[in-house]
């Protein structure tokens, strides 16, 4: 084969697949990948020389060969893929024998013998583990357990019936499995016989070494685990022999079972038992009378009998038994190597205990070295009674699990012989997995933005430092806890960012930033309001440089240009700094501003007299176009021969018809080719559209599509009207062309995406949905898969908005419409500001004279009661205009007035004046005072003001006050309020200051 990448997808046409490698040789430095699906999201297998691709057993998988550096050829790789009938893709129950905690013991040397695809699964524990073993493989294995009839030398033989892979690992279990000690492990990729004989040398290999481990020495104090592991082939079965060479010990099993705890979940009237055993009991000794309760029947509720045996019985007892100390003798049943049960188990049902599983936690999964998902473990600890079991099995209060899904765990607390239970939930995360890209070089102190996503923290780390060229010794960067982190380095330096996501799994990625003759960039705003000015800068470090707008020089050299532009403006930055030679452009966009005009009617500012202000704002505008392809399709097509657009009734999210990517029209298929039948396409949708709006245009669409990454997306690009996409010919990204989505892909059920065409404002844009498959079957000819791409229910939506302000000056009215009425007592200018919701303002004026200026300027016009033979009234004026005289008149009722004095004006001033008169003469009751003016041509102007002092109030008791409703209100009321006396009567009065 050549030496070039290769990825293809193998998919079953029904049912599922097994798939196998039967020859593997590859160019030194290259990597085959095997991936879980039709993407390459999830790595489940790769083969670099040294670790070996296991068997792939499903639906679908996808191969990936990546020659990487390697140079030279080689003769490749081959395999065999082959159906799996349904009836053997059934999932099979988990075995017991499946953990270390279920050993089957192996009584003696005799051959142990097992059948075709009789273990598929690792079990509840994740105990298939150890220092070299690369990992479960295709998931099946099975435990044995036995101790040396002797001390010395032990060997074994596994010998595959068919073409299998069988892995092993060797343990020291004699402190439990929770505390094994790993002696010996082999996962060599050569198929055949495996095991430990005299030609091994090592207790260690790996996939590149041999099948034969050597021999190990054992004790007949100690007891020992053989974990066996199927790993790829076509998992046959196989035999085990031990003691294949006569210097080697003899294997047995001579200690008898034992119960290693019993005890019942209702101890106020235990009318069951659960029984567990110290290894397997042979289901073909067990019977209910072996359990004798002196007064109860006891019966078998349920054996758990699995291939002819049980660790653990539950047992029924009749009558209920009340709290209290008994005796249980248990007998007649045998282990799995004949060793008799012979026990008189003592129960207590006094003590009850109160389980506890801890809180429920977060188990965080992680892409491995070799690009394997490992499982992370969780440590959970029960508290509540003096012993525990939990329903992986395991015993102790704390226990590690490493669950592969969201797992809820059930723990047993046992007090005496009394239970209780509490359940604990393990939640499985993906750890996020940030990147930050390629390493990148840039000027020196120039500006590097690197962005993360997954996370709901972040923490942004650099260094300086290396171990053998890996950076080492990270310290966070103070404040850089976003998404996004800029920095201006001028060194080399590496960064990493730490990404941690709302169930606390963390992740990272770094990169390294050199310093060098990189490219640089002009920092400037997305757009400009018309005539607004904007400055455009350059990295500090750049020295020297100058300005251009289509060769024509502007601004001043190696300064920040500061311009105002009326129109869309390209500016150049040429630079002549040493290192960071070059030039840049930044386009800015303007944004037209339309036109206001205000106007005022009347034009005059007259006393009561209110002012209608009008302008000619802009309205807001609310529009949108949709497309739902039932009626008519506004879309052009561009197909090629293969996985073409259609406009139909095969695929669509609502309606009854949609825009779909189809082997024909009527379906919503795509055709995956293979080797000698390509079917690679590259389509196109495209419509023109003209975007009004300067705010926040979009476009919104439902869409599908159940193709892979890199292999069969739908993206959704934004080009200039000119551009004309071509069949078979992929749009590549340009400062003209634009990725606005995608790509979309790995999706049956319809999806609603919203895209910004905010940088398209006031332009018309090519709007083209690209369809693109380029994957091809392993083998075989070309292959269906559904669905393909569909849109439909596209909108634009292109809305305006605006927020409108008016003020005045001097400073005291405002409005937020667009149409506003005042009332000015004075010369008043009233500025309308239509602010529309990109944040461009359009403002106009208008001016309001004073019709008619008052000849004197009162500011202040007060009074008071200081006796009961006085009130004081006093007034202030700013300015007076050939002012003759005061008149202060006085009234009971507001209709009638009296005089009450005149008092000499001050001609005509400026300066400020104060008057004031004694009033001897007022009646008892409320008393009402207003000013009249009179100019020294006799002209009278009377002042709006009428202040009013309350004389009753020293004469009769108020018991409540009330407006003309009949409301109380507070004494501090002004206006007209209505005052209720203590002797009945009552009275309306206007109270002023």
């Amino acid at each position: 084969m050549p030496n070039e990448r290769l990825q293809a997808t193998i998919k079953a046409p029904t049912g599922y697949i097994h798939a196998f490698f039967t020859a593997i040789d590859i160019p030194s430095g290259s990597e085959l990948r095997i991936y879980k699906g039709e993407d390459t999201l999830q790595l489940i297998g790769l083969y670099n020389g040294t670790y070996k691709p296991m068997d792939v057993y499903g639906k679908s998988f996808t191969i990936v060969y990546d020659p990487k550096s390697s140079v030279g050829t080689a003769p490749g790789f081959s395999g065999i893929v082959q159906p799996v009938p349904m009836e053997e893709i059934i999932e099979k129950a988990t075995l017991p024998e499946s953990d270390c905690i279920g050993a089957i013991p192996l009584c003696s040397n005799l051959t142990v013998n097992t059948s075709a695809n009789q273990y598929e699964n690792t079990g509840n524990v994740n105990d298939d583990n150890g220092s070299c073993y690369s990992g479960t493989g295709s998931g099946g294995s099975v435990w044995y357990s036995f101790s040396p009839q002797t001390n010395g030398n032990l060997d074994f033989m596994i010998n595959p019936t068919g073409s299998t892979d069988y892995d092993f690992v060797l343990w020291d279990i004699t402190n439990g499995c929770a505390n094994k000690t790993q002696l010996s492990c082999n996962y060599s990729a050569t198929q055949g016989a495996t095991g430990l004989n005299s030609s091994g040398s090592s207790n260690s290999q790996d996939a590149s070494g041999t099948t034969n481990n050597s021999l190990v020495s054992v004790q007949t104090t100690k007891v020992y685990a053989l974990c066996i592991n199927y790993y790829g082939g076509t998992n046959a079965g196989f035999t085990l022999n031990f003691h294949n060479i006569a210097s080697t010990v003899n294997i047995v099993d001579n200690t008898p079972p034992t119960i290693t705890n019993a005890y019942s979940a209702n101890c106020a009237a235990s009318t069951s038992f659960t029984v567990n055993f110290s290894e397997y009991i042979d289901c073909n000794t067990l019977q209910a009378s072996d359990f004798v309760l002196p007064g109860y029947t006891v019966s078998f509720i349920t054996t758990n009998c699995v291939n002819g045996k049980t660790n653990s019985v539950v047992i029924g007892v009749s009558p209920s038994m009340p709290p209290g100390n008994y005796s249980m003798t248990v007998g007649n049943m045998n282990d799995l190597c004949g060793n008799p049960l012979n026990q008189v188990y003592p129960i207590n049902t006094l003590v009850t205990p109160t389980a506890n599983a801890g809180p429920d936690k977060v188990a965080c999964s992680t892409v491995g070295f070799f690009g394997i998902i490992n499982y992370g473990s969780v440590t959970l600890t029960g508290s509540g009674g003096a012993s525990y079991v939990w329903s992986t099995g395991q015993t102790g209060a704390s226990i590690s699990v490493s669950p592969s899904s969201n797992t809820t765990y059930t723990l047993t607390a046992i007090s005496g012989n009394c239970s209780s239970t509490d359940q604990v939930n393990v939640t499985v995360s993906p750890s996020p997995t940030p990147n930050l890209g390629p390493d990148q070089t840039i000027c020196s102190g120039f500006p590097i933005t690197l962005t993360a996503t997954g996370g709901g923290t972040y923490q942004w780390q650099s260094t300086t430092s290396t171990f053998f060229g890996s950076p080492t010794g990270w310290a966070n960067i103070s404040g850089a806890t976003g998404a996004s982190y800029t920095g201006s380095p001028t060194g080399t330096i590496y960064y990493q960012v730490n990404v941690t996501n709302a169930q606390g799994c963390t992740g990272s990625d770094y990169i390294k930033v050199t310093i060098g003759s990189g490219v640089f960039g002009i920092t400037a705003p997305p757009f400009v309001c018309q005539g607004s000015p904007v400055t455009l800068t350059l990295p500090g470090s750049m020295t020297a440089y100058t300005w251009n707008v289509a060769g024509t020089p502007v601004g001043t050299a190696n300064t920040a240009l500061t311009v105002s532009p009326t129109t869309t403006t390209t500016y150049t930055a040429v630079s002549t700094t040493v290192g960071c030679t070059g030039s840049a452009s930044v386009t800015v966009p303007v944004h037209p501003l339309g036109t206001l005009s205000t106007n005022a009617n009347p034009t005059s500012a007259c006393p009561g007299v209110p002012v209608n202000l009008t302008s000619t704002a802009p309205l807001e505008t609310y529009v949108s176009q949709t497309e739902n392809f039932e009626s008519t399709n506004s879309f052009t097509l561009v197909n090629g021969t293969y996985n073409k657009w259609y406009n139909g009734t095969a695929a669509f999210a609502n309606g009854s018809k949609g825009l779909y990517v189809g082997t024909a029209a009527g379906n919503n298929n795509y055709e995956i080719g293979s080797f000698i039948s390509n079917r690679a396409a590259t389509n196109f949708a495209y419509k023109d559209y003209t975007v009004t709006s300067y705010c926040s245009p979009t476009i919104s669409f439902n869409w599908r599509n159940n193709g892979q990454s890199g292999q069969a997306e739908l993206t959704v690009w934004a080009v200039p009207t000119s551009f004309a996409p071509v069949a078979g010919t992929a749009i590549t990204a340009s400062a003209s062309n634009i990725l606005l989505g995608g790509p979309y892909f790995g999706s049956t059920p319809y999806s609603n995406v919203s895209l910004s065409l905010a940088a398209f404002s006031g332009q018309s844009v090519r709007i083209v949905f690209q369809w693109r498959n380029t994957g091809y079957s392993f083998i075989g000819g070309p292959t269906v898969a559904n669905p393909a791409a569909c849109i439909d229910d596209i909108v634009f939506t292109d809305n305006t908005t605006y927020s409108y302000s008016w003020i005045s000056s001097p400073a005291g009215f405002t409005a937020s419409t667009i149409n506003a009425t005042a009332s000015p007592t004075a010369a008043t200018t009233y500025t309308m500001t239509a602010t529309r919701c990109d944040g461009c303002p359009m403002a106009s004026s208008i001016a309001v004279t004073d019709c008619n200026p008052l000849p004197v300027d009162i500011s202040v016009f007060k009074g008071k009661n200081v006796s009961e033979e006085e009130n004081l009234l006093y007034w202030v004026t700013e300015s007076e205009r050939e002012n003759d005289l005061f008149l202060l008149e006085r009234s009971t009722d507001m209709i009638n007035w009296v005089k009450v004095e005149a008092v000499t004006g001050n001609g005509t001033t400026s300066e400020q004046h104060q008057y004031q008169v004694e009033d001897h003469q007022f009646k008892h009751g409320m008393n009402y005072y207003k000013l009249i003016q009179k100019d020294s041509d006799g002209h009278l102007t009377e002042f709006e003001t009428i202040i009013s002092i309350d004389n009753r109030l020293k004469f009769k008791k108020i018991a409540a006050r009330t407006n003309l409703l009949g409301q109380i209100v507070s004494e501090n009321q002004k206006g007209l309020v209505i005052l209720i006396y203590e002797d009945g009567t009552s009275e309306r009065v206007m109270l002023e200051d």
